[in-house]
């Protein structure tokens, strides 16, 4: 299983860890949420979170049995912006 927590997203998807022979990975859950639960076979996985456009991403390693949790931060704002 896969706990994932991304504070301040608005969207959590589960991919694939390894990509198939095009380099494309299957999605496994998609949702708009900022916190979410995945049963999962053991195996590698990609875990994305989306703000603003922004993404950020982090591989777990999920374990037959055993449940995987992960934290991601996305940022506020892309980096290139400014305030005034």
């Amino acid at each position: 299983m896969i706990g994932a927590t991304a504070p301040g997203a608005t969207s959590i998807e589960v991919v694939d860890g390894k990509p198939d022979l095009n380099g494309d990975r299957t999605s496994r859950s998609f949702e708009h949420v900022e916190q979410t639960n995945l049963t999962a076979a053991g195996g590698e996985f990609l875990v994305v979170a989306a703000r603003n456009g922004v993404t950020v991403e982090q591989m777990v390693t999920v374990v037959p049995g055993e449940r995987s949790e992960v934290t991601l931060t996305p940022p506020r704002r892309p980096s290139s912006c400014r305030t005034a």
